[in-house]
């Protein structure tokens, strides 16, 4: 119960009896996380720590190879230390969701007075959701700066862009902001060294219009996904890297799949507190994909070999999230990346104050933690990108 001796329903904190700013203590905080967490894909199942201080270092051992010797009589046995140190460090960083509701919506809408607690029930769900995403994709490189011109005039509706220089601007820009030309906001899905590929016009509620040769191309980043880099970001810097074009033909094949396997140390798929949690990670497209190249062999007494076939390749289940980008595969122990949250610093802010607010009769709502993400073993994990999956469609 809160202090005031409202109940914490489902784990979700009831707004409209906090107050206009509440620093919920240490059990509401708790309370509030893990009734976030239960509702995300994968933040439900992986390592999660609580921090109660800006900086949570967790000792790990290490065992080394070969500690024990032979005995022999009359002599002292050589100092031996089977054992060696590691951390992980944890330093979760600030995040926020606001969000605002009108008199008028409090006012006229079907759950009458229990719509306030309703929209704290789906801010609840929309946090578990991004943050899901951010565990994945979240990328901490700054692309502020990244600037260029355009390198041909930009039709209307056009679909692809070319451009001076793309060096600095991201791989991919959805999730991480919006190419700025004008007053117009664009979404590209790739690039190369001159041209932005796959556009999106006109987004969030900007006009698709023709724009100049030789105009400013500007980038406005997303505000969530810099926060912190999120697992695809570690693996790439720490783990393996398996490229599927040199395996075949860039598809799925048994070769991508025991090559991941492979480029994980034995001493690791050994390690008790991984066991049972190994995992294939990817979204169910990329999966689809695994189960009809499978459909596709034809070597029926080969592949029942496989340990079970689509469900377990090589003996290791799938797990399914959508946040997880097509044809990306991860390889790793699900119990090997952890989440690490502040429960003690969880803010809840409540007001309609302010001459904006007060002239459009709104009352804004602010719901404010701090988390981070981390590998306990970054080469324990492989991954794989650029996986051909058009048959799957």
């Amino acid at each position: 119960m809160l202090d005031n001796g409202n109940l914490v329903r489902r784990s979700t904190v009831t707004t409209g009896d906090l107050g206009a700013e509440r620093l919920l203590n240490p059990d509401q905080g708790r309370a509030f996380v893990e009734g976030v967490m239960k509702r995300a894909e994968t933040l439900s199942k992986v390592r999660r720590e609580l921090c109660s201080t800006p900086t949570k270092k967790i000792n790990k051992i290490l065992i080394n190879e070969r500690v024990a010797r032979k005995a022999s009589q009359n002599t002292a046995p050589r100092t031996q230390n089977p054992f060696s140190w590691d951390q992980v460090v944890l330093t979760p960083v600030p995040i926020d969701l606001a969000y605002e509701l009108t008199k008028e919506v409090l006012r006229d809408n079907i759950e009458r007075e229990a719509f306030e607690q309703k929209a704290a029930t789906k801010t609840e769900e929309a946090f578990a959701r991004d943050l899901n995403d951010l565990f994945w994709n979240g990328d901490d490189e700054d692309y502020s700066a990244a600037a260029t011109t355009l390198g041909a005039e930009l039709a209307a509706g056009a679909v692809s862009a070319t451009a001076a220089d793309t060096t600095d601007f991201p791989d991919a820009s959805f999730g991480f902001g919006y190419l700025v030309i004008g007053d117009e906001r664009i979404r590209y899905e790739s690039k190369d060294a001159t041209h932005f590929l796959s556009l999106t016009r006109g987004v969030d509620g900007t006009d698709d219009v023709v724009h100049a040769n030789g105009v400013a191309v500007t980038f406005v980043p997303d505000a969530l996904l810099p926060s912190h880099d999120g697992i695809l970001k570690l693996v790439r810097a720490d783990g393996s890297v398996v490229d599927p074009s040199a395996l075949g033909d860039g598809g799925f094949s048994i070769g991508l799949m025991n090559e991941m396997v492979d480029q994980i140390p034995e001493k690791f798929l050994q390690v008790e507190s991984f066991a049972n949690s190994w995992r294939w990670f990817g979204n169910r497209k990329t999966k689809r994909a695994w189960g009809m190249y499978i459909a596709g062999r034809a070597t029926a007494g080969g592949d029942a070999a496989i340990k079970g076939e689509t469900e377990n390749p090589l003996g290791y289940p799938w797990h399914l999230d959508a946040h997880i980008p097509d044809g990306t595969m991860v390889f790793g122990p699900l119990l090997g990346a952890i989440q690490g949250i502040r429960y003690d610093t969880v803010r809840y802010r409540k007001t309609s104050e302010g001459k904006d607010l007060v002239s459009r009769g709104a009352t804004y709502y602010k719901w404010e933690w701090e988390s981070i993400v981390a590998l306990d073993e970054p080469t324990a994990f492989a991954i794989a990108e650029g996986i051909t999956i058009s048959n799957a469609t």
